[in-house]
């Protein structure tokens, strides 16, 4: 159902991506998980694997559900069966940099997120652990 994922999605991201998250469940059905907890969506993750190397993105989860974003990324690892994954998430994400300390990945590289003029977007990181790639948000 992604009319609910793109539903949850916003709060996060502050903009409508159901046409990014339609594009990519056609592109990964297999690697596109969602956790629903009660009818409700808790979080998802989507993976691009390539060869032996899988790209996590966007991957975002309900902020009081941190276990949630655990199940949803070894679920992927194994799912994908790659043994390098990468991906771009929020440094304000303080639950995002305690699992990246846990599970012992390491930062490559750091981006910034800018805008000129007003933000438009209201959004909250928190529920951010990965965007879908530098080039789409």
């Amino acid at each position: 159902d992604v009319s609910s994922v793109a539903s949850f999605d916003a709060r996060f991201f502050g903009a409508n991506r159901a046409a990014l998250l339609e594009r990519l469940a056609e592109e990964f059905p297999d690697m596109f998980l969602v956790a629903v907890r009660g009818g409700r969506v808790h979080g998802y993750i989507v993976g691009n694997p390539s060869g032996d190397s899988c790209e996590i993105g966007p991957w975002v989860v309900e902020p009081d559900s941190p276990g949630v974003a655990g199940s949803l990324f070894h679920g992927l690892v194994a799912a994908s069966g790659s043994r390098t994954i990468a991906f771009s998430g929020p440094s304000t994400n303080g639950a995002l940099q305690g699992f990246v300390k846990r599970v012992r990945l390491e930062e490559v590289f750091r981006t910034r997120r800018m805008w000129y003029g007003r933000d438009a977007f209201s959004a909250d990181p928190q529920g951010v652990w990965a965007l879908a790639g530098l080039e789409k948000g």
